[in-house]
């Protein structure tokens, strides 16, 4: 089961939308996904998107919780959505490039130069 929470937070210029995923046997919350909407609604900002447990990876969840996260863009007018890739996903670039580039997203990798940066790639997708 999916729940979607959706608020905006008055201290920021955004709205942020909080999906769980509870397993069917357990309300266990098996993944999470944070989605960020800037006022102006022109591209969003996938904060987080985590599987709990690798036992529950492949399942599909993954995939819908980003279809849901695209769905509640698309609904609020957003343009473009895009997310930072950091240091805690080296050990699953490969992984994310399959699922993300699966899912119609550019996804890309900083030159290395940069390392003053935590972020070390994007992944981004035009939603219109």
């Amino acid at each position: 089961m999916v729940e979607a929470d959706i608020q905006s937070d008055s201290g920021f210029p955004r709205t942020l939308v909080n999906l769980f995923v509870k397993g069917h046997k357990t309300d266990s919350i098996i993944g999470y996904g944070f989605l960020s909407i800037g006022r102006m609604a022109r591209e969003a900002k996938i904060e987080d998107l985590v599987i709990e447990s690798e036992r529950f990876e492949n399942r599909g969840i993954g995939s819908a919780l980003l279809k849901l996260m695209e769905s509640v863009a698309r609904e609020r007018g957003v343009m473009g959505i895009m997310g930072d890739l950091s240091d805690v996903d080296k050990d699953h670039y490969e992984k994310l490039s399959y699922f993300y580039k699966k899912h119609g997203y550019s996804f890309t990798l900083n030159d290395g130069q940069s390392t003053a940066s935590i972020f070390k790639g994007q992944i981004t997708k035009q939603l219109r």
